[in-house]
């Protein structure tokens, strides 16, 4: 799977402190809750849409 399928069309490339976050976020879910407020401008809506679900699983897997 390449960069391109993993990232959402609204990330830009260019940003690296964007791609560190997402990356960041993706290994380790439960760093999510330090993005969410702090940086919310910096991660898409949809992203954060989208990690929501995922790491509310993984926080309460036997929902």
């Amino acid at each position: 799977m390449t960069l391109k399928l993993l990232l959402p069309p609204a990330i830009p490339l260019q940003d690296k402190k964007l791609i560190k976050a997402f990356f960041e976020v993706l290994a380790h879910p439960q760093n999510y809750f330090k993005y969410t407020e702090k940086h919310k401008e910096m991660l898409p809506k949809s992203f954060i849409k989208l990690l929501r679900s995922k790491v509310s699983s993984f926080l309460r897997p036997y929902k």
